[in-house]
């Protein structure tokens, strides 16, 4: 199988308005012990590829083996409060995609933090719910490689 770039695009919210909407839970992620080291990127990536092992390799020097499971586990129970208090102000649904620059497109015009992309589902055709925020998310078009 050969290996090429393929188009994306979705409804994205940058994190500039996502932190509007859910400030609270933007800040209980950023305000981890671990979040320094991990960050908007590769806990998008762990979240998107479903790999714990994205968090893991950013904190393995501090962690012990042991603890490893429950700080995974912390930081989903995290992005699904933040999932979950999203839709419940937007009645819209909050993904997480990864974004990677050195593999993207100079044309890209994702909306992302540190290659975090905050995808919104049920803007398609635009709901009242997402008639009322369709001047704040938009949709985006970028490549991958893979």
């Amino acid at each position: 199988m050969s290996m090429d770039s393929f188009g994306c695009n979705g409804w994205v919210i940058s994190y500039e308005e996502l932190k509007k909407i859910c400030p609270k839970e933007i800040n209980d992620i950023e305000s981890d012990i671990y979040f320094n080291k991990i960050g908007w990127g590769e806990l998008a990536r762990s979240i998107a590829f479903e790999d714990k092992d994205y968090i893991v390799d950013s904190i393995y020097e501090e962690v012990s083996d042991e603890k490893v499971e429950s700080i995974y586990e912390n930081y989903v129970s995290l992005v699904e409060n933040l999932c979950k208090s999203f839709n419940e102000k937007t009645d819209l649904r909050l993904e997480f995609d990864y974004y990677n620059y050195e593999e993207g497109g100079q044309y890209d015009t994702v909306d992302n933090k540190d290659g975090c992309v905050f995808s919104v589902e049920g803007m398609t055709i635009l709901s009242p719910a997402g008639e009322k925020l369709k001047d704040i998310i938009h949709f985006r078009n970028w490549t991958q490689f893979g």
